[in-house]
C-alpha cells in the first residue's frame, strides 16, 4: 500500500510457482510438474492482487494478496541469479545434459513463458532466457568464468522454435490491452478446471475477451467455449498465431492456449 505508482517489486511468488522454488533445487514448478499449485498460480495471473475467486487458505507461498494494482508487481521466471530457467527445467527433469534442445524441455519452456506473458503486471525475462540460455547447471555463477556467463548466439539457431514462440508472446503482449495495461485488474471468471490445468479470461476492450488455459497435465484437456467463433492466439506449437475454432477446444497436455472472441 505504500508503492507509489512508478515502483513494482519482483515477484518471487510467481517466479517460484512457475519453475519451482530457487533455494530448493529439486523442488519442481506448475510449469514442470508440481502438485497443488493450482490457487497459487490464479494468485500470480493477477499479479498478486485482491482476488475474490482466489481461495487464500490454498496459495502455498504467498498467504496473503500484497499488491493493490497490477503495475505494483514485475512477473518473471528467472534472472541473472539462480538457476536460468532452462537449467531449472533440466535439473528437475530426467536429463543430465544442459545444452540440447530436448523436446519436451522446450515444451515447458514455452509453458512457463506462457504463463507470465499473460499475468497481469509488468515482465521480465532474462537476456538469452528465448534461446534456452544455460550456465551449465551453474545457479551462483557471479564470479564463474566468462564461458558460463556469457551468452552462446550459436543458440539462435539451435533454439529457433523456442526463439520464434518468444517473438510472438512479444508481438502480443504488445498488442493486446488486456495483457500491457497495468492498472485495474481485468481477470475474471478464474477457474480450477483439473488438477494441474487452470484456466482464466482476461477483459480485453469493451467487447473483447482473451481467454487463457494452462494445462500443466499429462493429458490433453478439452475446453467448452462460449458461443461464437473464437480466434486462436497462441497454441502448444506457435505464438501469435490466428486459426478460428468453436465449441470445443483441445489443450494439449504440458502447453498454454489463448483465445479471443471474433
Amino acid at each position: 500500500e505504500y508503492l507509489d505508482e512508478g515502483i513494482a517489486i519482483f515477484n518471487d511468488d510467481t517466479r517460484d510457482t512457475i519453475k519451482g522454488h530457487v533455494f530448493y533445487e529439486e523442488e519442481a514448478g506448475f510449469a514442470n510438474g508440481k502438485d497443488g499449485l493450482e490457487e497459487t498460480i490464479k494468485f500470480a495471473v493477477v499479479a498478486s492482487t485482491p482476488h475474490e475467486q482466489i481461495d487464500k487458505t490454498n496459495i502455498v507461498y504467498s498467504e496473503e494478496f500484497w499488491a493493490n494494482e497490477p503495475y505494483q508487481t514485475v512477473t518473471y521466471a528467472s534472472a541473472h541469479d539462480n538457476y536460468t530457467l532452462w537449467d531449472k527445467l533440466i535439473y528437475t527433469s530426467e536429463y543430465d545434459e544442459y545444452e540440447t534442445p530436448f523436446e519436451d524441455i522446450v515444451a515447458l519452456n514455452k509453458l512457463a513463458a506462457f504463463m507470465y506473458f499473460t499475468c497481469q503486471g509488468y515482465i521480465f525475462f532474462q537476456a538469452g532466457e528465448e534461446i534456452g540460455r544455460s550456465k551449465l547447471g551453474d545457479e551462483n555463477s557471479f564470479r564463474s568464468d566468462p564461458e558460463i556467463n556469457m551468452i552462446k548466439w550459436s543458440n539462435r539457431d539451435l533454439f529457433a522454435d523456442l526463439f520464434e514462440y518468444y517473438k510472438g508472446l512479444i508481438r502480443l503482449r504488445k498488442s493486446l490491452p488486456g495483457l500491457y495495461e497495468k492498472k485495474d485488474g481485468k481477470v475474471s471468471n478464474t477457474k480450477v478446471v483439473a488438477p494441474k490445468v487452470v484456466s482464466f479470461d482476461i477483459v480485453n476492450g469493451p467487447n473483447s475477451t482473451l481467454s487463457v488455459v494452462y494445462n500443466a497435465s499429462e493429458d490433453d484437456v478439452e475446453i467448452k467455449l462460449a458461443e461464437g467463433d473464437w480466434d486462436v492466439l497462441v497454441d502448444d506449437k506457435k505464438a501469435d498465431i490466428h486459426r478460428t475454432v468453436s465449441g470445443t477446444v483441445s489443450v494439449k497436455a504440458h502447453s498454454g492456449m489463448m483465445l479471443t472472441n471474433i
